[in-house]
């Protein structure tokens, strides 16, 4: 990504499945995000590779989903599990970066 911030809040509806490093996506936004900023993330919540050949990563409950949100430097503010129009199930994650290195800060 080649993004300048920073930014209040973010929003990834149905992408982060799409990429082949989502932790490098994870780390982008961590960047970009104010000290308190929000991340919002819809993702689905139930295993979809297999039927979805353009899904890259995907998480299998949402158990799974917090821990690897909070693996990679967020806090889960909420976590919430919703049922699309076509039965499919998504998780929806409002996330804050945990902490920013001093350094991060130092150009703002």
């Amino acid at each position: 990504m080649d993004l300048e911030g920073p930014f209040d809040t973010i929003v990834s509806i149905e992408s982060l499945e799409h990429t082949k490093d989502p932790a490098e996506v994870l780390a982008q936004f961590h960047h970009l995000l104010t000290p308190g900023g929000n991340l919002i993330v819809s993702i689905p919540s139930a295993p979809t590779i297999e039927i979805n050949p353009f899904h890259l990563f995907e998480i299998s409950d949402m158990e799974e989903g917090v821990r690897f949100f909070e693996s990679h430097g967020f806090m889960v503010l909420e976590a919430e599990e919703r049922e699309d129009a076509y039965k499919s199930l998504f998780g929806l994650f409002h996330l804050e970066p945990k902490f920013k290195a001093p350094a991060d800060f130092a150009t703002q």
